[in-house]
C-alpha cells in the first residue's frame, strides 16, 4: 500500500486510502476521524517559501523543529563518524593485527545485524525507549574504549613496551596487544547499537515531528546541522587525541550521548501509534491549556458572582 496521505494528495480514491489506514491502524480501529483530519491537511494549497518561512515563529512548528535539530546534533556529536572513518585507525591503536579488514566486515556486519533488528523493533517499544537503550549501549562502549585507551596509555606500559611500540618494523605493542580484545568489542558494542536505535531512530522521528508545510525546509536545514557536526567532530578527532589522549575523547563522547539520553528522556514525545495531526497537537497543548484554564477560571468566576446575586 502507498500512505493514505500520498493517496489522497495524488486525487487517488477514497476507498484506497481507507483500506490503506485500516490496514496500517489494524482492523479494530476507527479511522473516520484520522481520514477526515488527513483530507483537511491534504486540501491545503501549497504554501509558498515566504509561507514556508513565517511558519517557523508559530509554537507548534519552532518547537518540534529545535527538538530535531537538538536530536540529529546529538546523533553525530557522539563519536559516531570518528568509528565510520577511522575505524582502521582505532582498530590499529586497540592492537588489532589486520586493523583494515577486521573494521571493514566487523562494523559493516554489526551495522547490518542492528539495522535489521531495529526494522522490527521500532514499532514494538517505541521510538523513545528504542533511543534510549541504543543510547545506553553506546554509552557503555564509549566508555570501555576510553578505559582501553587508558590502560594501555605509554606511562603504564614498560620502558621496553613503549620501545618496541615506537619501532617501525611492528604496529603493535604487547601492552595494547593484551587488551585488544576489549577494543573489538568496545567498538563493535557501539557501532552495533548505534544501528539499532540512533541511527534508524532519527530518521523515523524527524518526519513524525516536523508539520506537513515546512517539513521539506526543516528537513533540510536539519541535514545541513546533522552533516556539519559530523564534519566537525571527524575533522578534530585527530588532533583532540594527540591533545589530550584518545581516552579523554571517548568518555567525553560518552558524556555527550549521556547528554542526548537525557534530552530525548525530557523533550522528545513518543510518536508510537500517533497520527501526525495528533503529534502537532501536542506542541500546541500547553498554550492551549492555558487558554482552555482561563476560559474555565472565568466561568467559575461568573457562575459565583451569579450565586451571590441570587443571595
Amino acid at each position: 500500500y502507498e500512505s493514505p496521505r500520498w493517496l489522497l494528495s495524488n486525487d487517488q480514491t477514497d476507498s484506497r486510502a481507507v483500506a490503506a489506514l485500516k490496514w496500517l491502524r489494524g482492523p479494530k480501529v476507527s479511522i473516520d476521524q484520522e481520514l477526515k483530519e488527513i483530507k483537511a491537511a491534504v486540501s491545503e494549497k501549497k504554501p509558498t517559501l515566504l509561507q514556508v518561512l513565517k511558519e517557523f515563529s508559530k509554537r507548534k512548528v519552532f518547537i518540534p523543529f529545535i527538538l530535531v535539530l537538538m536530536l540529529l546534533f546529538f546523533q553525530q556529536v557522539g563519536g559516531v563518524n570518528v568509528v565510520a572513518v577511522f575505524a582502521a585507525t582505532l582498530f590499529r591503536d586497540g592492537g588489532i593485527s589486520h586493523p583494515q579488514q577486521t573494521a571493514l566486515y566487523s562494523i559493516g556486519v554489526a551495522n547490518l545485524g542492528a539495522t535489521l533488528v531495529s526494522v522490527f523493533w521500532v514499532d514494538c517499544v517505541g521510538r523513545k525507549v528504542l533511543l534510549c537503550t541504543s543510547g545506553s549501549g553506546m554509552l557503555i562502549g564509549a566508555i570501555m574504549f576510553g578505559t582501553h585507551f587508558y590502560i594501555t596509555r605509554p606511562s603504564l606500559c614498560s620502558n621496553d613496551t613503549v620501545t618496541q611500540a615506537l619501532q617501525v618494523s611492528t604496529d603493535l605493542s604487547s601492552c595494547n596487544t593484551q587488551y585488544a580484545p576489549l577494543a573489538i568489542v568496545s567498538i563493535l558494542l557501539f557501532s552495533f547499537m548505534f544501528g539499532l536505535g540512533w541511527g534508524p531512530g532519527c530518521g523515523v522521528l524527524v518526519p513524525e515531528l516536523l508539520p506537513l508545510k515546512v517539513r521539506g525546509v526543516a528537513s533540510g536545514i536539519g541535514t545541513v546541522v546533522q552533516w556539519a557536526t559530523a564534519a566537525l567532530v571527524t575533522g578534530v578527532y585527530l588532533k583532540w587525541s594527540d591533545a589530550v589522549r584518545p581516552w579523554f575523547v571517548w568518555w567525553t563522547f560518552a558524556v555527550l550521548i549521556l547528554l542526548g539520553i537525557i534530552f530525548v528522556v525530557v523533550f522528545i514525545p513518543e510518536t508510537k501509534g500517533r497520527s501526525l495531526e495528533e503529534i502537532q497537537r501536542k506542541f500546541e497543548t500547553k498554550k492551549r491549556l492555558k487558554v482552555q484554564a482561563s476560559v474555565n477560571s472565568k466561568q467559575q468566576n461568573g457562575h459565583k458572582e451569579y450565586e451571590a446575586f441570587k443571595k
